[in-house]
């Protein structure tokens, strides 16, 4: 838990310092629009959107898998039961019962 504490502030400083050294203004022109705005702002937005599309990418492969998930837990929880019932008795089980 502590590790992840660690990433999450370095990769919090690197941000601020990426932020710090490129403050420059930038033009953009995209089709009608045209904007005028700091490198390191336009990276970050850029950065947070390339983040967002992956995920919304990826929600229906994790969604998909969770279900899988969900089934087979379900299948091997009926087989543990199916097995523990006093019907299923093995050939050893029969002969000491004999």
């Amino acid at each position: 838990m502590l590790k992840r504490y660690i990433i999450i502030l370095i990769t919090t400083i690197l941000i601020v310092l990426f932020a710090i050294q490129n403050v420059e203004k930038v033009d953009i022109k995209f089709l009608m629009f045209d904007v005028s705005a700091s490198l390191s702002l336009l990276m970050i937005i850029t950065l947070a959107l390339g983040a967002l599309v992956t995920l919304l990418l990826s929600y229906q492969e994790i969604r998909l898998r969770n279900q899988k998930i969900k089934k087979l837990e379900k299948k091997l929880r009926d087989s543990d039961q199916a097995f523990s019932t006093p019907e299923y008795v093995t050939g050893e089980e029969k002969d000491q019962k004999i």
